[in-house]
Formats: C-alpha cells, structure tokens, sequence
C-alpha cells in the first residue's frame, strides 16, 4: 500500500465557498492511485473537508489539473 501526497497547485477564490490555496494537502494510503478512479476523488474530498473544511468539488478541483501528486512511500 503506498501513501500518496495531494497539494493544490493553484489558487482559486469563490466568494460562497472560500479560497484554496497552493500548498494546501492530504495525504492518504491507497493500493492504487486515489485520482484514478471515483471512490479516490472522493476519498481526497473527504480528507480536504477534514483538515480545512473545504470542497474541493466545489472548486471542480478533484483532478490532475487542480491537484499535484506525490507518492511518499511504495
């Protein structure tokens, strides 16, 4: 099981749900990688709500895109 690091790279700002900023991240085990498939995007959704009570999905920032990776161990 790895564990994986998710930072968002970019700010965005939507005055009802607040502001995200670069740095902002979870990390989180998973056999595969948690972007890959639904059941992951909202495991990242859930940890984000956790430590900084912010939707991601919200922000539609559960991708690639919005969100960079890092696999701290194998």
């Amino acid at each position: 099981m790895a564990l994986y690091r998710f930072t968002v790279k970019t700010k965005r700002f939507i005055s009802r749900y607040g502001i995200i900023e670069p740095g902002m991240s979870v990390e989180l085990s998973s056999i595969i990688n948690p972007l890959s498939g639904s059941k992951g995007r909202q495991e990242i959704r859930a940890a984000f709500i956790r430590k900084y009570n912010i939707d991601l999905e919200k922000f539609s920032a559960l991708n690639n895109g919005a969100l960079s990776e890092e696999i701290l161990t194998k």
